[in-house]
């Protein structure tokens, strides 16, 4: 099956050479052009685990701005070469470039150089970077690379955003600081956060298997060519992209990290799916329940358990508790377009408004019965169901209730899409109740089968995703269900073992937590009839709620039953956040 969300993008626009680029060797002294001002130096070694790796080619690169995966900028007019101790040595200048990248190619660790070798270590911003500066690039160093920065990474010289989504990619570098270390090539990384458990085994034992084709000398040798022939690759970076894009195939490879496996710890036993995940236990997260990303990638989290949200930085740092008059057991939660967020406090009957700083930025709204979801319009107002009332309730700015929707039947959840229309789940009834801006119900549907939806979401398209259950004689089986553009009801995908929660959008795929006390991240692709996750999801999470997706095309879940939040590393095409800014009107 065709992967629809890393569709090849069109890299048609041609990069310029930056002005005063360096070289890996000495500038020559005969005629012609004056060399380029001295830069920075800076050296490292290229590793194949614990073996160096010489005669790699390696080269510099400063990411591409034209677009996802758009054409990288080389650093260095003429590429370095490793001694036979993997170490080398190059000299550039950053001019224009921001976020920078090692790439090594070829080489030979002892049994024959092997075209095959490709390898990355993604060090960051360029103006970080000093004379002192040493960087490792190894097969540890790579697969983080690649994980963190799939939706971005076409190959060695494509990787790139464009201007619409600068935070993402930003982001997507930080991450890479909490997976490996790219001085010393180890996991994990100096930057991982406090309470955060960093997938080191799986990490390392992908690793492994890249090192094991590298080591073997030759791309056609067994432990490389299975490799690349099960990920349709002509290399090591190629085959750790397509994992890091299907995680629920390759399980087999496992096998081929026995061979050579200089990185532990590593798993001792196949893995359920490849997905890289961190999973944060931030001082206090309790019972979390609804996830909203900000403009700047940070995840605030809602503490049904408590009367505080939790805000984390894009790499799961906890920035702050936030305590608020009027907040408890508070649930959804949303972020509008200037960045107040927006809390329904499901204990206390009320809406909590916040400044993007979490001071409180209008009065409570009070006289809201069981809120249990919030979304913005473009104009800041918030529609909130209001479960036991049987309303939705849009709420100004300044915190008046301004309109009321009476006659549903115990609303659970909202969303807006790009004209402005509120979507709202209607469990009470069975369907689903498309509201027009002005609060007028112009349409109620359902595909006929899915009973008690509970959570919705609307794609790019502007399919609306819901989820529910249908019961049966024996047994309560869960229910993924689509309402087309169009109006059309698309066959709703069932699967007993599940329990759907939260849902989000991002590309072609469609998210849900399975929330299950055995749960995990479930994956479905539109047209799909089957997950494209496991059956139970991505990961091992305990009773998952809240789902959102973020710039860097990490997916987040609010795992209830552990007081913990997974981010699922580069899953998903990236979004633009907060999701008010997709709304209409």
């Amino acid at each position: 099956m065709t992967d629809l969300r890393f569709l090849p993008i069109s890299l048609a626009l041609a990069t310029a050479v930056i002005a005063g680029c360096g070289s890996g060797t000495s500038p020559s002294s005969g005629g012609g052009a004056p060399p380029p001002p001295a830069g920075t130096t800076i050296s490292g070694t290229v590793m194949n685990g614990s073996t160096p790796l010489l005669s790699a080619t390696v080269q510099l690169y400063a990411v591409g701005t034209a677009g996802l995966q758009s054409a990288s900028t080389a650093l260095l007019s003429t590429p370095a070469v490793t001694s036979s101790t993997g170490a080398f040595s190059l000299t550039f200048t950053c001019g224009t470039a921001t976020e920078v990248y090692l790439s090594a190619s070829g080489g030979n660790s002892g049994a024959g150089t092997n075209s095959a070798s490709n390898l990355l270590s993604a060090i960051g911003p360029c103006s970080g970077i000093t004379s002192s500066s040493a960087f490792t690039v190894n097969e540890a160093t790579t697969v983080a690379a690649v994980f963190a920065l799939t939706p971005f990474l076409a190959d060695s010289a494509h990787l790139g955003a464009s201007g619409s989504n600068p935070a993402g990619l930003t982001n997507a570098f930080a991450m890479i600081g909490s997976l490996v270390n790219v001085a010393s090539g180890s996991v994990p990384g100096p930057a991982l956060a406090s309470g955060a458990t960093a997938p080191a085994a799986t990490l390392d034992t992908l690793a492994n298997i890249l090192a094991g084709c590298i080591h073997s000398g030759s791309a056609s040798a067994p432990a490389c060519a299975t490799l690349l022939t099960a990920t349709s690759a002509s290399d090591t970076l190629g085959a750790a992209l397509h994992i890091a894009r299907q995680p629920a195939s390759n399980l087999g490879l496992y096998s081929l990290a026995s061979a050579y496996a200089p990185f532990t710890p590593a798993l001792n036993a196949a893995p359920a799916d490849w997905t890289l995940s961190l999973r944060v236990a931030a001082s206090g997260l309790s019972a979390p329940y609804g996830v909203a990303i900000d403009a700047s990638g940070n995840a605030w989290i809602s503490n049904e358990g408590a009367t505080t949200l939790s805000k984390l930085s894009p790499t799961g740092t906890l920035l702050s508790t936030v305590s608020a008059v009027g907040l408890l057991g508070p649930r959804g939660l949303s972020i509008d377009r200037t960045g107040n967020v927006w809390v329904a406090s499901t204990g206390n009957d009320s809406v909590v408004e916040l400044t993007s700083g979490g001071s409180v930025k209008a009065a409570l709204t009070t006289g809201v019965p069981a809120p249990l979801s919030i979304a913005n319009d473009s104009a800041g107002d918030a529609w909130v169901a209001s479960s036991t009332n049987n309303t939705v309730v849009e709420i100004s700015t300044a915190g008046a209730a301004i309109n009321t929707v009476s006659g549903l039947n115990a609303p659970s959840a909202v969303a807006v899409d790009a004209s402005g229309n509120v979507w709202v789940a209607n469990p009470g009834a069975n369907n689903l109740v498309e509201l027009s801006h002005s609060g007028a119900a112009t349409a109620t549907t359902s595909d006929g089968v899915t009973q008690a939806p509970a959570y919705v979401a609307i794609d790019a398209g502007g399919n609306v995703w819901f989820t529910g259950s249908v019961p049966s004689a024996s047994s309560v089986r869960g229910s993924v269900a689509e309402i087309a553009a169009s109006g059309a009801a698309a066959t709703p995908v069932l699967n007993a073992s599940t329990l759907p929660r939260g849902i989000a959008t991002s590309g072609s795929s469609v998210w849900i937590a399975n929330g299950t006390a055995s749960g995990g991240l479930m994956e479905f692709q539109a047209g799909g009839s089957t997950p494209v996750s496991p059956a139970n999801g991505f990961g091992a999470l305990n009773a998952p709620v809240g789902v959102a997706v973020d710039p860097s095309g990490n997916v987040w879940t609010a795992n209830s039953g552990e007081n913990s939040v997974s981010i699922f590393l580069g899953l998903a095409v990236p979004v633009t956040t907060p999701l008010a800014a997709n709304a209409g009107p």
